[in-house]
């Protein structure tokens, strides 16, 4: 995936990222409130609860919609390119790497292999080897080079 250096270019402390933060915990609410607060967000006022509100310039909230719409395309995009648990299985095979299953209660739900942690942590063990670092493959925590 390339890095799109308009998004790039904004540094880490351009309010658009306080847009997306905050729309990343807006997103976990009912439906017709993420409409409603999208709609504020359009019309250059940023919704913090029904009490409260903080204005934004338009500028900014265009550029919020403009980056939602490109993290879209690039979520579909990255989707695309992700193998079937067929492949990954595949792949896990050819380099010799142990696949366990993510396993839940219920029988009769489908018990999915950990095909693609199994592939992600093999590669990235791979890259972190090749240049002298070590890291924890474990999936709870951070994969953190060192």
């Amino acid at each position: 995936m390339n890095i799109n250096e308009k998004w790039r270019s904004l540094g880490w402390r351009h309010p658009l990222w306080d847009y997306v933060r905050f729309y990343s915990v807006v997103q976990g609410q009912r439906k017709e409130l993420q409409e409603r607060w999208r709609e504020k967000l359009r019309n250059n006022t940023m919704e913090i609860d029904l009490a409260r509100s903080l204005p934004v310039s338009s500028k900014h909230s265009e550029l919020f919609f403009d980056y939602l719409e490109s993290r879209n395309e690039d979520l579909k995009a990255t989707t695309d390119l992700l193998r079937s648990e067929e492949e990954a299985l595949a792949y896990c095979d050819l380099v010799g790497v142990e696949v366990t299953k993510t396993r839940t209660k219920s029988q009769d739900h489908h018990q999915s292999s950990a095909a693609m942690v199994a592939a992600v942590s093999y590669i990235a063990g791979e890259h972190c080897l090749s240049r002298g670092l070590t890291f924890s493959k474990a999936p709870q925590r951070r994969c953190v080079a060192g």
